[in-house]
């Protein structure tokens, strides 16, 4: 049998091989998938992130707790029409968040 050079190299330095670090994945674990953020559901069951990313891309599972959130295009428009302060208090966002969403269209219009 041949041994890749990467193989090779992986098992003089002690990597891992891909694939072999983690077990099938328990019910327990697959449902909390989506519920958190990625990085807070690998925390939890002891995986890297990457992998819990990439389960719930497999299983099409959407994003249900981002720990960002978007502006839409109606909240975009508030902008342009109404001062900092209402339309913090209309889109539930502090006036910093505000701010800085009008500082970066404006650096975008400039490009």
């Amino acid at each position: 049998m041949q041994v890749s050079f990467k193989d090779a190299h992986d098992s003089r330095t002690g990597r891992r091989i891909r694939g072999a670090a983690c077990p099938p994945e328990s019910r327990a674990e697959l449902s909390l998938i989506g519920t958190l953020p990625d990085s807070d559901v690998a925390r939890r069951i002891g995986r890297p992130y990457a992998t819990v990313r990439d389960k719930r891309h497999q299983l099409h599972v959407p994003y249900q707790n981002p720990r960002y959130d978007w502006w839409t295009p109606e909240e975009l428009d508030l902008l342009s029409h109404l001062p900092q302060e209402e339309v913090a208090r209309r889109t539930n966002r502090s006036i910093r968040a505000v701010r800085l969403n009008l500082w970066k269209l404006r650096r975008q219009s400039r490009t």
